[in-house]
């Protein structure tokens, strides 16, 4: 018997494809369900004169029902998906982002009027409830000009803690300017 030099190893079905069908991979990409069409091109809506409100009301948008609210011949809608698909190809948002923030935006503009604004407290809860995301949504609204940020900084949130038991008196210094003015002015960023 002549003595073996090297021994060759194989393993079952490693140089067949497991599955039957078209090839997978990068020679055969599969290909799931067919992309959506890009948004037709949309442009800022041109309003004349409208009424303004009487006075500010918040709107509940976690009552939100596709089928009962969505108007989705809105052409503030319109320029939101437009927008939001320019902002998704220049930062490469992957499918499932484009998706979610047009579902996003469908929720939060559908009886959008013109000269009304779009809060964040109103948002937060209706979008983080159903799983979508609220800062890419900011992102096209804040584009479109429509976002109002209500959030109160969480520095002035700590210093209203900070100083909640402290009296009246003590917060006033010698100049006659506000301990509270002092502390802001001293924060990095602060005026």
């Amino acid at each position: 018997m002549e003595k073996a030099e090297h021994h060759q190893l194989f393993f079952t079905n490693l140089h067949r494809p497991r599955q039957p069908g078209p090839p997978r991979g990068k020679q055969g990409r599969r290909r799931g369900r067919p992309r959506h069409p890009d948004p037709a091109p949309a442009h800022r809506p041109v309003f004349g004169w409208f009424q303004p409100p009487l006075f500010e009301a918040r709107r509940d948008l976690t009552r939100f029902n596709r089928q009962e609210h969505a108007r989705l011949d809105n052409p503030w809608l319109a320029w939101a998906r437009h927008t939001a698909h320019r902002l998704g190809e220049a930062h490469g948002w992957p499918r499932g982002v484009r998706l979610d923030v047009g579902r996003a935006l469908v929720i939060v503009l559908s009886g959008h009027v013109s000269g009304e604004v779009v809060r964040h407290s109103e948002i937060f809860p209706a979008l983080r409830s159903r799983g979508l995301s609220v800062q890419r949504t900011v992102e096209v609204l804040t584009d479109i000009g429509v976002f109002q940020d209500d959030r109160t900084p969480s520095f002035e949130q700590w210093l209203e803690r900070k100083l909640e038991g402290i009296a009246p008196g003590i917060l006033l210094v010698k100049s006659q300017c506000s301990c509270l003015a002092l502390i802001r002015s001293r924060q990095p960023g602060g005026t």
